[in-house]
């Protein structure tokens, strides 16, 4: 069924004004006939209608239309592995930018030479990037020279002159180990069922930090599995069997690296009628807004409301002034989630 001439037609309006082609600026008869599968003579159609219904669609000396009321667009890229960060960063985003009434887009990217980074960025406004790892020369040099404001998630690469902000600084895991401590905790495992990355890296250094400086004692436990379906299953399948052989004992407080350690951690000793509060205690070190949701509630660190901030890089991203503060924020407002999986004397 061909698309009718009304249909392109909007379809490209609402394209220009969420800014998806680079300067408001649309491709050529030819390709466009291309990419809708019809006749250059029904595209000249569209375009002729365009002309007549937006005042602020405008034919160029070359022939093609450009919008001059174009939505500046802000393209959040982020890793194609998604987790629950890169979901609630997405919400908070979208809610700032329909405030500002900018549009936003997400790109996902499988790794770094994924084409659709540089696509995206050449196509941007505004340049939000959450990385799974440091970012590579040639892309810290490509951010540097593109011209555009640029917000770097996580990783501080404020040394290369890029504004970076970290929602969950050290301090963060120091409030829930302090927590701990005063509940009693003074030796602590660490479980991690991801990859190492330099997230879990970071998270790993600061318990080891936080164990010396207290004298106490501790062990970490990595049951990692490939990333693929069913690893859910499969990494519960290890902790079962790791709490069955005491690999992975639980007379000492297990503090999980992620919210999803935890939640598999509970399952699996669920199923083997331990529950966590009553025969075990374990926390979590980023809650990912689910902590306090479960059951029971996990003790956890929820990390900082990010739409605030959000909302002060994108009014200083419209503002065309250069950012006077440091180059790396950190947002320290975490919010304690005092749950039901610890056993308190």
């Amino acid at each position: 069924m061909r698309t009718s001439i009304k249909e392109i037609s909007e379809i490209l309006r609402k394209s220009l004004e969420n800014g998806f082609y680079p300067n408001g600026q649309l491709p050529s008869e030819r390709d466009l006939a291309e990419e809708f599968s019809v006749s250059r003579q029904t595209i000249r159609a569209v375009l002729g209608q365009l002309l007549q219904s937006d005042e602020r669609v405008q034919r160029l000396p070359n022939g093609r239309l450009i919008h001059k009321g174009q939505t500046k667009t802000i393209i959040f890229f982020f890793p194609v592995m998604i987790s629950h960060d890169c979901a609630s960063h997405f919400s908070a985003l979208w809610n700032c930018a329909q405030e500002l009434n900018l549009a936003l887009r997400p790109v996902y990217y499988s790794d770094w030479l994924d084409p659709s980074l540089v696509q995206g960025i050449n196509k941007a406004d505004i340049i939000v990037l959450l990385p799974s790892v440091k970012l590579p020369p040639w892309l810290v040099n490509k951010l540097q020279r593109c011209g555009k404001p640029v917000l770097v998630l996580e990783f501080d690469e404020s040394p290369h002159g890029l504004l970076s902000v970290d929602f969950f600084p050290e301090q963060g895991m120091e409030v829930l180990l302090e927590y701990l401590d005063n509940q009693g905790f003074k030796d602590i495992n660490l479980l991690n069922v991801y990859p190492v990355s330099e997230v879990i890296s970071r998270r790993q250094q600061v318990w080891q930090k936080w164990l010396r400086a207290h004298c106490g004692k501790g062990t970490p436990y990595d049951f990692i599995v490939t990333p693929r379906l069913h690893m859910n299953d499969e990494q519960c399948n290890l902790l079962r069997q790791g709490i069955q052989t005491k690999k992975l004992p639980l007379n000492r407080l297990l503090l999980c690296t992620t919210q999803r350690a935890a939640w598999l951690l509970i399952r699996a000793a669920a199923d083997l009628g331990l529950q966590a509060g009553r025969d075990f205690s374990t926390a979590c070190i980023d809650g990912e807004l689910q902590a306090a949701f479960s059951t029971p509630s996990i003790t956890s660190i929820e990390r900082a409301d990010p739409r605030p901030f959000f909302m002060r890089f994108l009014t200083w991203a419209l503002s065309g002034q250069p950012w006077t503060d440091s180059l790396y924020v950190q947002v320290p407002d975490v919010h304690l989630i005092e749950g039901e999986s610890i056993i308190r004397n």
